[in-house]
């Protein structure tokens, strides 16, 4: 009778394992917003994922339900801090704001080479033309970076939140810092500034309480020149060196 009863016991267990497998396993599911014109859906817009696993890495696809699927909507990553990557279909050809705010894991961005909006370079978001840094990967643990010559916009919120950071460099190309570009990047210390940025928007460096040096490559007069933002004192109160 102890043997049955046992038994019954470990088969009772074992029903309800298996009940909840699903929920424990968990899966990875884009979520989709349809678009539609006269009354037909015509494509595709990604709005967000459903997950369970500890991390996880995504793929944007080209189609859904034998449509294109060609944007990935206002925050539709927001805050996911499981997200480790992404790779995004040569169909998308628009990435609203904050698509990736927050997302404190992410470490590589990668876009297929036929896209003809946008392009990854070492695992960081650019337009296709290389002349706006769209998103940082913020879960990047690279402790500099230099963006590339040619780039001359700074996407709001692009480097907002990358902890690891501690020395940037700003090409002589930049015009525009973006609002909240640099934002709570509590362990940057060193920012070098090119000549020909006129542009320093809302709060780009707020919070970047680590901030000692900036070097900037033009002369004093240019500098007090330049158009900065509210919400900027961590960089105003750092040590300002001049080239000229």
């Amino acid at each position: 009778m102890k043997k049955f009863f046992a038994t019954l016991i470990l088969t009772c267990l074992l029903l309800n394992c298996l009940a909840f497998l699903p929920a424990c396993t968990g899966t990875v599911k884009l979520l989709y917003e349809e678009i539609e014109a006269d009354g037909e859906i015509i494509a595709y817009s990604v709005v967000g994922v459903r997950n369970n696993k500890a991390e996880f890495d995504i793929t944007i696809p080209s189609s859904y339900n034998e449509k294109p699927v060609v944007s990935i909507k206002d925050s539709a990553f927001k805050e996911n801090k499981l997200l480790k990557s992404i790779y995004i279909a040569e169909t998308i050809s628009t990435i609203e704001l904050d698509a990736f705010f927050g997302c404190s894991s992410l470490t590589n961005i990668m876009v297929d080479e036929n896209n003809n909006y946008y392009k990854s370079i070492d695992g960081n978001l650019y337009d296709k033309d290389e002349t706006e840094i769209i998103q940082y990967a913020i879960g990047s643990t690279e402790t500099n970076f230099i963006i590339p010559e040619g780039v001359n916009v700074i996407n709001n919120g692009c480097f907002l939140n990358a902890i690891y950071l501690t020395d940037v460099i700003i090409p002589d190309s930049m015009c525009e810092i973006g609002a909240f570009a640099f934002a709570s990047c509590s362990l940057l210390k060193t920012v070098t500034i090119g000549k020909n940025v006129g542009v320093i928007i809302l709060a780009a460096f707020f919070g970047c309480n680590s901030l000692e040096n900036v070097f900037f490559k033009g002369s004093k007069e240019e500098w007090e020149n330049i158009n900065i933002g509210e919400n900027n004192t961590c960089l105003t109160g750092a040590t300002i060196h001049y080239s000229l």
